[in-house]
This record gives structure tokens, sequence and C-alpha cells, in this order.
């Protein structure tokens, strides 16, 4: 049902909360989360590279391969989210032959150890992706581990924060996974899977993609949905959004060596393929979506190879390499896309991984950030910088990793966007292939902010993931889509993040276009609990 605003008594109740003391209302609580002592201020906006700072240092993917195959070199990942829920996210790392890694935020910015105490330490590596979910539907974030060569996926239940759990569920995929997204996508309340797989060698009576939740495990619905016939073997990067503003969630996936895709839902548990001759990326890797000009509709960014040579690298090299680099795509509100590669000025990006798409300035814009590398026959890409791109307010984008601090020349692959220190600018955590993962602090945004995290109490997706938050505040209107999918690999936390510029306060917040929250003080970051 409707959730009713209660501005005058929510902006009163906030404005006399302590931090981390809960405001009751009828249909609405809001939780405001403890910040870490202010960054200091560098004079001007930019990134430093603080991963022994963290507590990071020597930790990395690592692998025994003189020379790794290409599935091999494909691998590095990291995801950030709130693993015992006390408003700090934490990291999950892969650390290639030596499994993963749980890492718990002190409260204060700074990483612990608790892999082992988290139950986590005997899982073998190497690992295809990693995600976390609440699939369990108990309001805590469980761990999915992707399957690498032969062994299968793995799925952690979280209890309570404090260890995870092998619940091993029935039906489940398979084969390898080199990207997993959950999400909603017949309306069940459950969180269903999309699982990508990049095999050089995959039968198609062997393509497993899409998977229902069923409560006790996932059933295999590929087929019936449509997705079969559709999808080719080397999937990545999954993305759940929607595309068409009819209240379902679309499907958008990265093809290595051919075409992109993109799936309508039809509201009713199947999908209407939607890929035209725009969707032209040649080796789509990484993705990234969100308004990037400001029109209320969902764009999409792909990372690929981008190759100097005459014809702008269309032509294939030998093995089905094309090389015309990355591609941003401009959505039409109604399903559709128009290609604004160009005019965005986002082409060249060496040959790009994982990447994000997030207001990192807080001046109200998103910006694009994506890693790059590849040391595998092409001796050009080995130490091509990362690439940062600065929107310039009109959709327009400027290259400035290198100006901005962040002139990281790793085996980037998967990349996690998280505000390590609630300081309400987005940091990155960065998983290099075969090298140490790398931390970037954002320093110097001068801009307002507020970060939204979701709990809706009486679903089971009590974290909100597939939400649409909206926040209209200083005049200008800004939607995020809560949790939409996979970077490359690896995914940001479960939470909205809104640059404000100027603004102070939020005119208006809301959830699936219902007004939840009137004049809402800036710079914090808060939980929402919706009961309905």
């Amino acid at each position: 049902m409707p959730v009713l605003s209660r501005s005058l008594a929510l902006a009163l109740a906030l404005s006399a909360a302590c931090v981390g003391d809960p405001v009751e209302l009828p249909a609405v609580s809001v939780v405001v989360c403890p910040s870490a002592a202010a960054t200091p201020d560098t004079g001007s906006w930019g990134f430093v590279d603080v991963t022994a700072e963290v507590g990071l240092v020597g930790i990395a993917h690592r692998l025994e391969f003189e020379t790794p195959t290409q599935e091999e070199a494909l691998l590095g990942a990291v995801v950030g989210g709130d693993i015992d829920d006390d408003c700090w996210p934490d990291l999950v790392v892969d650390r290639g032959q030596d499994g993963i890694a749980v890492f718990r935020n002190r409260g204060d910015g700074t990483f612990e150890d608790v892999t082992v105490a988290m139950g986590l330490d005997a899982v073998a590596g190497p690992v295809g992706t990693l995600a976390l979910a609440d699939f369990s539907g108990d309001g805590w974030l469980d761990l999915f581990v992707g399957g690498f060569g032969d062994r299968p996926s793995r799925t952690f239940v979280n209890d309570a924060g404090e260890r995870f759990d092998e619940v091993p569920r029935p039906g489940g995929l398979t084969r390898p996974t080199y990207g997993a997204h959950f999400f909603d996508f017949d309306g069940t309340g459950g969180l269903d899977l999309f699982a990508a797989h990049w095999v050089l060698d995959l039968p198609r009576a062997n393509r497993e993609y899409l998977f229902t939740n069923n409560g006790e495990g996932w059933s295999d619905v590929t087929e019936p949905s449509g997705l079969e016939g559709s999808l080719m073997n080397h999937t990545l990067s999954p993305r759940a959004v929607d595309l068409n503003g009819d209240g379902h969630l679309d499907l958008v996936v990265a093809a290595d060596f051919g075409q992109s895709a993109v799936f309508l839902n039809d509201g009713r548990g199947a999908w209407v393929e939607a890929t035209t001759a725009v969707i032209s990326d040649q080796n789509g890797m990484g993705t990234a979506t969100g308004d990037v000009n400001g029109d209320g509709h969902v764009d999409w960014f792909v990372t690929a190879i981008k190759f100097d040579n005459d014809d702008n690298g269309r032509t294939p090299r030998p093995g089905g390499w094309g090389g015309s680099g990355n591609r941003l795509y401009l959505g039409d509100g109604e399903g559709g896309f128009v290609d604004g590669t160009d005019d965005a000025g986002v082409r060249d990006g060496s040959w790009g991984w994982g990447a994000c798409m997030h207001d990192f300035d807080l001046d109200g814009d998103l910006d694009i950030y994506h890693g790059t590398g590849w040391h595998h026959g092409d001796a050009e890409f080995a130490v091509a910088p990362s690439r940062f791109f600065t929107n310039d307010g009109n959709g327009a984008f400027v290259e400035q990793a290198a100006a901005l601090g962040i002139d990281d020349r790793s085996q980037g692959r998967g990349v996690s966007c998280v505000d390590i220190d609630r300081d309400g600018d987005l940091d990155l955590v960065l998983a290099n292939h075969n090298q140490p993962l790398r931390v970037y602090r954002n320093t110097g945004a001068k801009g307002h902010w507020l970060t939204v995290r979701l709990r809706l109490d009486s679903a089971a997706n009590r974290l909100g993931i597939g939400t649409r938050i909206t926040v209209r505040a200083g005049g200008r209107t800004q939607v995020r889509d809560l949790g939409p999918g996979s970077n490359f690999q690896s995914h940001d936390p479960f939470e909205a993040h809104f640059g404000l510029g100027d603004a102070t306060t939020v005119d208006r917040l809301e959830i699936d276009g219902v007004t939840v929250l009137e004049r809402l003080e800036a710079d914090r970051t808060i939980t929402v609990v919706v009961n309905r």
C-alpha cells in the first residue's frame, strides 16, 4: 500500500536524533548511520592510494600459472556490502588460488581480516565471481561464490553477521560462472539469479542463465523465460534495471566476441529480446547503468577493447577480437537506446573491465570509472592506465584519471565503488588480476550528498534490491536503481548515493514513485525502514 509522507514529524525527529538511534513513525522509520572522522581537505578534489592505511596492504589475487589460459586471465573480484548490518561497508575479496577473504570494517574506514571467524577460510580458489545478496530472505547479506573450471558454484547463508554457513541450494547451477546478479524478475518477492558464463566450449544444452527462487532453492527457467535461444557463451556483467518505466526489471548483458543484449521483462515471467543494431560493442566486458544526462532514463555504459588503428578498430583481430572501444548507450525511456559514445567522449578505454557510474565529485552528475589491462598476447595493454571520465554536466566527459591521482596501471578486473569511511564521497576498491588489491580514497569533493539504504520489513526482498529511489533537491531530480547488477565479477553495496551540489536539503525522497520523506537534511547516510 502507499507509504504516507510524514514530512514535519520526520524533519523534527531527524534533527533531534542521535547517531544510530531509530526514529519511529507510523509507516516509515529512519536510522542515521555514523560517520568516520572527516577526511583531511587536500584543497582539491582527487584520490589517494590508502591501501596500507586501511589495512589491506599485501592482499592480492594470486595465480601460480606462468601463462594463464584466457579463462584464467579474466579473474579478479571484490564486492562491498554491510555483512554485519552495522551501517559500515565490509569487503569480500577474491584471492585467486588462495581462496576468498572477508574484511570487516572496524567503523572507521579501516578493515580487519575475519575470514576464519566467518567460516570461509576453507573455500578453494580460483573462483569465477563473487556476489552478496539476501537470497534467503531474512534481511542478512548471503554470499554466492561462482564456480570456476570443474568446481560448481557455492552458496553461503549469513548467520546474523557472525559467520557464513554453506547451505547448498537445490537446483543450483553447475556451470562456471563469471558474473552473477540477484533480483526479483518474476515479482514473487524472493531474489532470483542470473548467472553469466564465459566458456570457450559450452554446449547449447548446458546453458544455464536464469534461476527462479522457489524458497528452498532455485529452478532453472532459462528456456521457458525466452533467454535460452538468444544468449551466447561469452556473457559477462548482467544488470537488471527498469528501462521502459513499466515497473518490471529489464535485463542488459555484456557479451564478449559478439553483440551485447537487451531483454525487456513482459511482467509475466518471460523476456522479449530488444537488442538492435545500436548495440554495437564488439567485446563487451564490464557494465554500469545510470542517468548520465539527467533526462530521467536509464543509460548503459559498456567497457570493451579499443585498438589504435586506422579503421577505429572495427576490423576484428585473429580470434574474433573487435577493437572499436567502449560504448555509452543513451536510453529513450521505452526500452531502446541511441549511441552517445562519441558525443560523450568515452570510446577510448584501452582494454576495459569492471566499471561503475556514480557522482564521485558530488556535483549532481554521474561520472564513470573503469579498470584496464591485458597481458595475454597484447603487450600494448599490459600497463594501460585505468580510466576516470568526469561528467561536464551536459552528458559529455573528460578523462582525468592521472590528474585525479588514479594513475593505476595494474591488471584491473573487478571494482567496487564504496564509501569506506562514510564521509559521503565514494572510494574505489580495485581487484587486480594476479596482483595486489588497491584502495583509492576520494578526497576534496565539495558538494553535499545523501546516501540511502533500504529495509522493507515485511517483504522477502528486505534490502529492496531493484527498487527505484528518487531524490528531488536543488531544483533537479535524480533517480537511482538500488543494486542494479554486476560491474564485472564484482558489485557495489546496495545503497543509493546522490551528489547534491549546493543543496543542503532534500525536498522529497521517493521509493518506487511514492513520496516517503520530505525536507530531509543532507550530508548523511540513512537507512529508511518501510513497513508495508
